[in-house]
């Protein structure tokens, strides 16, 4: 990952070489009028660009180019529009400074916005090393494109969304800091990362994104929903991330049928692993991570999601009724493994409902609290039907006042739990409920 980037950037920085002499770089562009520039600049080639700029309309680059931004160059925009719109592959965008409109209302402003089709996707799109801000829906939009880095950027202060990818795939968004998305009205949800689709159009138009790596990078202060999110990505891995003070952590869920606007179309293939999910600040009840399949009714068995979520840290999510340190429903064949679950309010491990052949295994839960006082905690439960897992070598500790949780598993009626090898010591009941718990031999 760190070669294909580094690969990427040495190219990018590359300028071309000056007519007057034969080693020099050539002069970097000081002009008001950076359409002229972009204009003239011979395709495939390094535009350096110095100056500060103001701008009420975006800046199109319509043919192959990297554009590099010389120290203290920017582009500040004076409306509610985006800054950069890329329209063709073969770009890169090194270094920019922009600066939105405002972030305290919705609206249609965005940083950079790389535009292709599902007819003609735009490959090789490069946007690394920039800082963006203040802009009122997206920092860095990526729209059917192939083979892609967005890496070392600082995105903050957003309205919708700091890093949007849709129906793009075989790319990377590597190493980037993502701060303070606020979801203004207007917006019913809001994000750090998200790797998605257009939910209004089908699939033939609208294709999943796929293969794509979302690796360490640093969320916070999305604090009315996800850190990180993909609607029906296939072969996504979310990895080695930071995601401090959002709602929800990480999230892998379906996305809207565009007829009848039910969740039909799930995530396959995903990966969260080895990413570290806190929460200190006081949020609404919100899950560390969140697995979710297609279907909206108990027992749906639609388009089911598949994930391992393996290493990962959580700290003190969970809180509601629906909520956990991790919280799945909706899939097959889910793997949760080597998870450490600290602090998380009333339930650590939630199997929602209609989870088929689950394996929950090697995690550990410690410090159980409650966000109400009378509230039960639970380290795992299978709390309503449909959910058929295993629960192996499971560690319940108490928390460090030596408060025990309620129960250590749970099983709801009309579900289906195997139980072997689990420490419930940090519990005060080892299990419950009216389910089928079989061959409980645990402490």
């Amino acid at each position: 990952m760190t070669l294909a980037v580094d690969h990427a950037l040495e190219a990018a920085r590359r300028t071309e070489p000056d007519r007057s002499g034969p080693d020099g770089a050539g002069p970097a562009v000081s002009n008001d009028d950076l359409e002229r520039a972009v204009q003239a600049a011979p395709p495939g080639s390094t535009l350096r660009l110095r100056g500060v700029w103001s701008r009420s309309t975006p800046l199109v680059v319509d043919r192959p180019l990297t554009m590099v931004f010389e120290s203290g160059s920017s582009i500040t925009m004076t409306r509610d529009v985006t800054a950069i719109e890329v329209l063709t592959g073969s770009v890169a965008v090194i270094g920019a400074r922009l600066v939105g409109a405002g972030a305290a209302a919705s609206g249609l402003g965005r940083g950079v916005h790389v535009r292709g089709t599902a007819e003609e996707p735009l490959e090789d799109v490069h946007v690394v090393d920039c800082v963006v801000r203040d802009f009122s829906y997206d920092a860095l939009q990526f729209e059917h494109v192939r083979d892609f880095v967005v890496a070392r950027n600082t995105v903050t202060d957003l309205g919708y969304a700091g890093i949007m990818l849709l129906s793009s795939t075989d790319g990377q968004v590597v190493d980037n800091e993502v701060r303070d998305v606020h979801q203004p009205d207007g917006y019913v949800n809001s994000y750090g990362v998200i790797v998605s689709r257009d939910d209004r159009r089908d699939l033939s138009a609208a294709p999943r994104s796929a293969r794509v790596r979302v690796e360490r990078n640093r969320i916070s202060g999305v604090r009315r929903w996800e850190g990180i999110d993909t609607h029906s990505g296939d072969d996504v891995t979310i990895c080695d991330n930071t995601v401090r003070d959002c709602r929800v952590g990480i999230a892998v869920v379906p996305s809207k049928d565009p007829g009848d606007r039910s969740y039909r179309i799930g995530s396959h293939r995903a990966v969260i692993a080895r990413n570290r999910i806190e929460r200190n600040e006081v949020l609404p009840p919100g899950s560390g991570i969140v697995v979710r399949g297609a279907g909206s009714r108990l027992g749906d068995d639609l388009d089911r999601t598949d994930a391992v979520v393996t290493g990962n840290v959580v700290i003190g999510h969970g809180g509601g009724p629906r909520e956990a340190g991790i919280l799945a429903y909706f899939t097959r064949g889910l793997t949760l493994s080597d998870n450490h679950l600290d602090r998380c309010e009333r339930a650590a491990i939630s199997l929602y409902h209609s989870n088929d052949a689950a394996i929950v295994t090697r995690n550990s839960v410690s410090g159980l609290g409650r966000s109400e006082p009378a509230q039960m905690t639970v380290a795992i439960e299978a709390p309503s039907a449909g959910t058929s897992a295993q629960v192996l070598a499971t560690r319940v500790r108490p928390a460090t006042d030596g408060t025990l949780c309620s129960v250590g598993l749970v099983c709801g009626t009309g579900s289906t739990v195997t139980a072997l090898a689990n420490d419930w010591s940090g519990a005060a009941r080892p299990v419950g409920g009216g389910g089928t718990i079989d061959r409980c031999s645990d402490g």
